[in-house]
């Protein structure tokens, strides 16, 4: 039942329902708060958006968003849509309106304007959106050249402009110098300045993209405008004197200058002559450079102009000096030069351009000259020391020119010659054990070898590279006599150089070979006599330590002992000092060795024994006693009992027995 139908009902008289009545008043209020008649209900169906004429249009068509609103009411319809429009979600129109229809139109339609495009509804509380509609607009406005000026001077500023005035968006402005890109510009306006110092006649043309709409492309290029520049500085004039046919140490002069043309000297011009990167000579208009002629001095040479308009100009020569001889070379001899042997160092060039020409040579050493003016240019040392090392060069002069030529240095190694090397042990020589045995130099260039001799066979050969550096070899030996085998080889400049040590000469210690424990007075001893106890070593060198031990325990002996034995004396025993005993030997070797065990018994001394004799004596004499008197009494009761029967017997047995 609708609205109407109850409205009758409202004015009658008759009991209605309290539950009616409740949902019939919150029903009314509801639609009343909402400004809605009490008799409409809307809902929104679907929301259609439709791109026109296409969703894919050329650059410049106009462009019509249509946004419907599909719904469904029970009478009346809604009298107010607020609507948006958005791109990319983002909303690029918004409009309240009456109807459920709205146009949304595009002049003009860009490659700014492509996107996806959605419309959004709000209906009286209630909202929706359509799906969402690619529109892609093909194409980009052909932009516009213009510059400021289209003839200058040379080295003045020109400012050039890039537009697209029907675009919208974010661009890349790229500008085209005689074809080759020349800058780019970003910016948010459809328009784009460069300024640059123009030096010679160009043509320029550019281009743009939309960053917003990659999928768009590149615009087709601009217009092409051509720059004109005339000239306002003329290629500096450079000579060379002599011109030609320069040979080492002939004078040698350069000029640079700027032209003489009227045309050119409105301004100040800067002159700049250079060699590579280093400037010889500047100055304003007109330089020169004088010097003597060197090798070193052939190549090119650049004369460079400059004016008030930043406007660079150059002329360049090649310069060719003829050698007037090579650099010297130093060799010595030999290659390798030994303490105390004799070398020598020659001075001498390869090739002069006059054979009859005379040198004179200097070799030095460091910066102290060994000769002066030698024309043989050689020098010789007899007998070289440690102090000759060092780094060597010389010198050559030609006679009738300035010329003057240094070697590359060499350095001069002198080779020390090996010390006779010492020997000796690390740590302690043990038979049978391994030990380290030591060979070092005191002198002699690196690398040493050295060799460990045993007898005349060699044992095994190290080499060491740094000075004083000791050589290690780890060897072993069955007796004492054998450390003397044992002699140490040196050499680092071959055979000759071979120094021998003298024989090794070191303390070897022996490990005791056994350990035994004699007893003195044993090994049965009664009690109150003495007891001697000997731990004797087998072997070994001295000092030789004992440990005494009785039951597995170690007792401490009496301070009575030799080199190879110890004595502990006890003076007079009782029956705790027997037991099983043994001892122990070691010393550096580190090797113990220990004896067989020994059982020593304590006997009752002599006087014990014979009071206990004697006590069995008396003992056994007690015992006799006893048994003879007892025997005795029995005797003796046997024959009173007899008397007493026969004196009875004739009165009756009965009182006798009494009896």
């Amino acid at each position: 039942m609708d609205l109407q139908s109850q409205a009758p009902l409202l004015g009658r008289t008759q009991r209605t329902p309290l539950g009616m009545k409740t949902y019939f008043l919150l029903a009314v209020i509801l639609a009343t708060l909402q400004g809605l008649p009490i008799n409409s209900v809307f809902t929104i169906n679907n929301v259609n958006l439709t791109v026109l004429p296409s969703s894919v249009v050329n650059s410049g068509t106009n462009v019509t968003l249509q946004c419907f609103v599909d719904l469904s009411v029970t009478n009346n319809r809604p009298n107010s849509f607020e609507y948006n429009f958005l791109n990319n979600d983002v909303v690029v129109y918004s409009k309240s309106h009456s109807e459920n229809v709205l146009l949304y139109q595009i002049a003009s339609a860009r490659a700014s304007t492509s996107g996806n495009y959605k419309c959004r509804v709000k209906v009286e509380g209630t909202d929706d959106q359509s799906n969402s509609e690619k529109l892609k607009v093909l194409g980009l406005q052909t932009p516009i050249l213009s510059v400021s000026k289209h003839s200058i001077l040379e080295g003045d500023n020109v400012t050039l402009n890039c537009s697209a005035p029907l675009e919208t968006g974010s661009f890349i402005f790229t500008f085209y110098k005689n074809s080759v890109e020349y800058t780019q510009v970003r910016t948010t306006n459809n328009v784009a300045k460069v300024q640059m110092k123009l030096k010679e006649s160009a043509s320029f043309y550019c281009n743009f993209q939309v960053m917003t709409v990659p999928d768009a492309g590149t615009s087709n290029n601009s217009n092409t405008l051509s720059i004109t520049t005339t000239e306002s500085l003329k290629e500096p004039i450079m000579e060379i004197h002599p011109s030609h046919n320069i040979i080492e140490g002939d004078a040698l002069t350069i000029v640079c200058r700027s032209s003489t043309d009227p045309r050119f000297q409105a301004g100040a011009v800067k002159i700049f002559l250079r060699k590579g990167d280093k400037i010889l000579k500047a100055g304003n208009g007109s330089v020169s450079h004088s010097m003597i002629a060197q090798a070193d001095d052939s190549g090119e040479y650049e004369c460079k102009a400059e004016n008030e308009r930043r406007v660079r100009k150059s002329a360049k020569k090649i310069l060719r000096v003829t050698e007037l001889f090579s650099k010297p070379v130093l060799v010595q001899s030999p290659a390798e030069i030994d303490e105390g042997k004799p070398f020598n160092l020659t001075c001498h060039v390869e090739n002069k351009i006059f054979p009859d020409m005379q040198l004179k040579y200097t070799i030095y050493k460091n910066i102290t000259a060994l000769t002066s003016g030698s024309p043989d240019g050689s020098y010789t040392n007899d007998r070289p020391t440690l102090d000759d090392e060092g780094f060597y060069h010389c010198s050559a002069v030609a006679e009738f020119k300035p010329i003057n030529k240094t070697s590359k240095e060499i350095f001069l190694k002198v080779h020390t010659l090996v010390s006779t090397p010492t020997i000796a042990v690390s740590g302690n020589v043990i038979l049978n054990k391994p030990f380290s045995v030591v060979c070092r130099s005191d002198r002699g260039s690196v690398p040493i070898s050295y060799t460990l001799m045993r007898g005349s066979e060699a044992f095994k050969t190290l080499a060491v590279w740094t000075a004083l550096e000791p050589a290690h070899f780890t060897v072993t030996i069955k007796t004492k006599e054998e450390i003397r085998d044992f002699t140490c080889e040196a050499q680092n400049r071959g055979p000759s150089s071979v120094r021998t040590s003298a024989a090794l000469n070191a303390s070897v210690i022996e490990p005791v070979s056994s350990a035994e424990l004699q007893l003195i007075t044993g090994p049965d001893v009664a009690e109150g006599q003495s007891l001697t106890l000997q731990c004797q070593a087998v072997g070994g060198t001295l000092p030789i330590e004992f440990h005494f031990y009785k039951g597995g325990q170690e007792f401490q002996p009496d301070p009575d002992k030799s080199g190879r034995h110890w004595s502990h004396i006890i003076k007079a025993v009782t029956r705790e000092d027997s037991g099983t005993y043994y001892c122990d030997a070691t010393n550096r070797a580190g090797e113990t060795r220990s004896s067989a065990k020994l059982t020593v018994n304590v006997t009752l001394a002599l006087w014990k024994l014979a009071l206990i004799g004697l006590f069995c004596v008396l003992l056994l004499l007690a015992i006799a006693a006893f048994c003879v008197i007892w025997h005795k009494s029995r005797a003796a009761k046997k024959d009173t009992a007899a008397e007493l029967s026969v004196g009875c017997w004739p009165r009756g047995g009965r009182a006798c027995l009494a009896v």
